[in-house]
């Protein structure tokens, strides 16, 4: 994650003397012990300005996981920021307005960022206990106004989320409960890049032999490349037991974004007991709990993929 400031909001933020709101606490624990984080001042990109950045200097930012840098054109920089991260901008003001509309910025200025980021914690910060099938009425990630304007790409840890489909063959069973419940996190016409990390295959005990989906990995491809917008990315990641690494067991079933990760243990999946001792429970960037699962999520799959075992399937 990168985080980028003004001159005009620093400022103001680092006169305050307490932070007493909650998302100034926020903030403040941002710069002090967040992991994995790009931290860029507007300022001259001297020696001299960085030797001597209060910003720098008060949170101990020396390298590591997080990195201090000045930019005399930040907002430039800003819109060339990549897509496989997202970026908060801290400022006063913005004169670029076309970063408002770029999915990869959240644009949080002087005056609304205490109320945005307010709402962004209450959107996506919460949890229920599966109790019935209603339950899942209360997850309405799709209704929030950030992810609506800021998430793009999904992933999809679980190895049975397909299971109903394999056992019947039937559209109906990949319609629910996965595109059930992932209708309830985004809507499909938002969605640009999906990947999914699965079983493709398992053992069978009673015939002591590897059963292969492969086939129908391709027929669930198809029928999700009819669904999600025609310029969509659709990856199917094999986490099938003959070609999986014992070095990774991606056992919890999670959802996750470059801004929130939705965690429950029985799974993504409409059916299940009357009584069940699982809940769902989603955290945000907002967080630092939060943030510490999603870049441990994707550390974890990342190393997978690279050890060149899995199946990929797109």
């Amino acid at each position: 994650m990168k985080v980028y400031f003004s001159k005009e909001f620093l400022t103001v933020f680092l006169s305050k003397p307490a932070y007493n709101s909650d998302v100034d606490q926020f903030l403040d624990l941002l710069l002090s012990s967040y992991s994995e984080i790009q931290i860029i001042q507007e300022g001259a990109s001297t020696t001299e300005a960085f030797a001597n950045s209060e910003l720098r200097l008060r949170y101990g930012i020396s390298g590591g996981s997080r990195t201090f840098s000045l930019s005399d054109n930040i907002e430039k920089e800003i819109a060339t920021c990549s897509t496989d991260c997202i970026s908060l901008y801290f400022t006063s003001e913005t004169r670029d307005k076309s970063l408002y509309e770029n999915p990869n910025v959240i644009v949080l200025n002087l005056e609304d960022y205490e109320g945005k980021i307010t709402q962004f914690k209450k959107e996506l910060t919460f949890g229920f206990i599966l109790d019935n099938l209603k339950d899942w009425n209360k997850l309405t990630l799709s209704q929030s106004s950030l992810l609506k304007k800021h998430l793009r790409k999904l992933t999809v840890l679980d190895p049975y989320i397909f299971s109903e489909y394999y056992k019947s063959g039937r559209e109906e069973n990949i319609e629910r409960p996965f595109l059930y419940i992932l209708n309830k996190i985004v809507e499909e016409d938002y969605l640009c890049d999906l990947e999914i990390l699965t079983i493709t295959e398992e053992y069978d005990h009673q015939r002591k032999s590897v059963v292969s989906y492969a086939r129908d990995i391709r027929g669930i491809m198809e029928f999700l490349d009819g669904v999600m917008p025609s310029l969509s990315s659709l990856k199917v990641i094999d986490n099938g037991k003959s070609n999986r690494s014992s070095k990774f067991d991606f056992h919890d079933r999670n959802i996750y974004s470059n801004l929130f990760i939705l965690k429950v243990g029985v799974g993504f999946t409409e059916k299940h007991s009357d009584y069940t001792n699982s809940e769902v429970e989603c955290y945000s960037i907002f967080d630092k709990w939060g943030h510490d699962l999603i870049r441990h999520r994707k550390r974890m799959v990342s190393k997978y993929v690279q050890t060149a075992r899995p199946k990929i399937y797109n």
